[in-house]
C-alpha cells in the first residue's frame, strides 16, 4: 500500500480515516504479506498494528511496515497519531505570505481569504469566454478539523480482468 486512500481490489480492501484519525483497516482477501507505506510525517514509535484485534510486532523496511503471514479474511487495524502543523507559503510573484494549518499531509486552512473571485470569466480549450458565476473558497475544510471520520456507506465493485 503506497497511498493509504481507500480503495477495494481482489487482494484486500483499504479502508482510511485520514486526515480526521490516524488509522487505516485492510480486509485482507488473498493477500500473504502487505507493505504498508506510513507518512514521513508519522512517528514510527507511535504506530499501533492489531492484526485480528490481537496486537501485531512492528517490523519496518524504511517507511513501510511490513504485515505478514496474513489470512483470507483478517483485518490489518494501523493506527497513529496525526500531526496537526503550520507553515507559512510565499507565493513567489507577488511574495504574498499566506499561513497554512496542515493536518497530516491536508491541508486544512489558509489566509487571507480572497473576499470576492479573482477571476470573473475564464476561458475554454477553444478559446471563447464564460463567466464564472460560482467559485469554491480555496481550502475551506473545517470539516477536516474534526476527531472522528464522516462514515458513508458505498458499494464497491472491482473490475474481473487485471490490466
Amino acid at each position: 500500500m503506497n497511498l493509504l486512500l481507500n480503495r477495494a481490489s481482489a487482494w484486500l480492501d483499504v479502508g482510511s480515516y485520514l486526515p480526521y484519525e490516524g488509522k487505516v483497516i485492510f480486509k485482507n482477501k488473498t493477500a500473504r504479506k502487505a507493505y504498508v507505506r506510513v507518512p514521513a510525517w508519522v512517528d514510527k514509535q507511535a504506530v499501533k498494528c492489531r492484526v485480528n484485534q490481537r496486537d501485531f510486532p512492528r517490523h519496518w523496511l524504511n517507511n513501510y511496515l511490513i504485515v505478514e503471514e496474513l489470512t483470507p479474511q483478517g483485518v490489518v487495524t494501523v493506527e497513529f497519531p496525526v500531526v496537526d502543523s503550520s507553515e507559512k507559503q510565499i507565493e513567489p510573484s507577488y511574495g504574498q505570505e499566506y499561513p497554512c494549518r496542515f493536518k497530516g499531509n491536508t491541508l486544512i486552512d489558509i489566509s487571507p481569504r480572497a473576499e470576492r473571485l479573482a477571476l470573473t470569466y475564464d476561458v475554454s480549450d477553444d478559446g471563447s469566454r464564460f463567466p464564472v458565476n460560482k467559485g469554491y473558497p480555496l481550502y475551506q475544510a473545517d470539516f477536516y478539523k474534526q476527531l472522528k471520520a464522516r462514515m458513508k456507506k458505498v458499494t464497491r465493485c472491482i473490475s474481473p480482468v487485471i490490466i
